[in-house]
C-alpha cells in the first residue's frame, strides 16, 4: 500500500477509540457472571491508565497501600522507565480484598494471564455488555485519558499518568475531546 505525503508532512494518525461514560460503566458493571480478577484487570487500564503489559506484571510488592487515603502502584513502563501511579480509594480496597482472598505473597504477581487472553477476555465482556465497538485492552488506557481530560485533569500530569516521554504524545487526548465538543454542538444545532 502506498500512502502519499503532502506537503512533506506524515498523514495524521486515527484518533484512540475509547469508551463514552455510559459504556465503561456498562463494561465494568454489567451483572454478568465474571471473576473478580477480570473485572480488576480491566480497571487497572480504565482507572489508573496502565497498559496491558504493565497490568500483567504488576506483583503485590509493586502496589504500597501508603494510608486509607493514598495507595499507589510502582509500574515498569515502556523504555524501563519507572513512574509511580496512584490508585483510585474506591478501587484500592477491592485490590487489597483481592490480595487476601486469594492468599497472595509479597513477590506474587496479581494475575496469572497472558497478554492473548487478556485481549480475547476483554473484547468477549465488552461484547457481552452490548458494546457496537470492538474493545480491546488499550482502548481502556485512552478511555482513562479521555475522561480525565473531561474532568478537566492537567496535561501535564495526565503525561506523567500515563508515562509518555513526550508531552506531543499526550495532547493527541485533546483532539479526541475537542472532536467531542464538535460532535455535541451538531447534535444540539442552534433554533436559528
Amino acid at each position: 500500500m502506498i500512502i502519499l505525503v503532502k506537503d512533506g508532512k506524515k498523514p495524521d494518525k486515527p484518533l484512540p477509540k475509547y469508551l463514552k461514560e455510559q459504556e465503561i460503566k456498562q463494561l465494568l458493571n454489567e451483572p454478568y457472571k465474571t471473576k473478580q480478577d477480570h473485572i480488576l484487570l480491566m480497571k487497572f487500564g480504565s482507572n489508573c491508565g496502565l497498559r496491558s503489559e504493565e497490568i500483567l506484571e504488576i506483583a503485590v510488592k509493586d502496589i504500597s497501600f501508603v494510608s486509607h487515603e493514598l495507595v499507589t502502584i510502582r509500574v515498569i513502563g515502556k523504555g524501563s522507565i519507572e513512574r509511580i501511579v496512584p490508585v483510585p480509594l474506591a478501587f484500592s480496597n477491592e485490590v487489597q480484598d483481592y490480595i487476601k482472598k486469594n492468599s497472595l505473597g509479597y513477590e506474587d504477581k496479581l494475575f496469572d494471564m497472558k497478554e492473548r487472553g487478556f485481549r480475547a477476555m476483554v473484547k468477549r465482556y465488552g461484547k457481552r455488555a452490548g458494546l457496537e465497538q470492538d474493545v480491546h485492552p488499550h482502548m481502556l488506557r485512552h478511555t482513562f485519558a479521555v475522561h480525565c481530560l473531561k474532568q478537566g485533569m492537567n496535561l501535564r500530569t495526565l503525561q506523567k499518568l500515563l508515562g509518555h516521554k513526550y508531552l506531543t504524545t499526550t495532547q493527541i487526548y485533546l483532539d479526541v475531546t475537542g472532536q467531542d465538543v464538535a460532535d455535541d454542538f451538531y447534535a444540539h444545532p442552534l433554533p436559528y
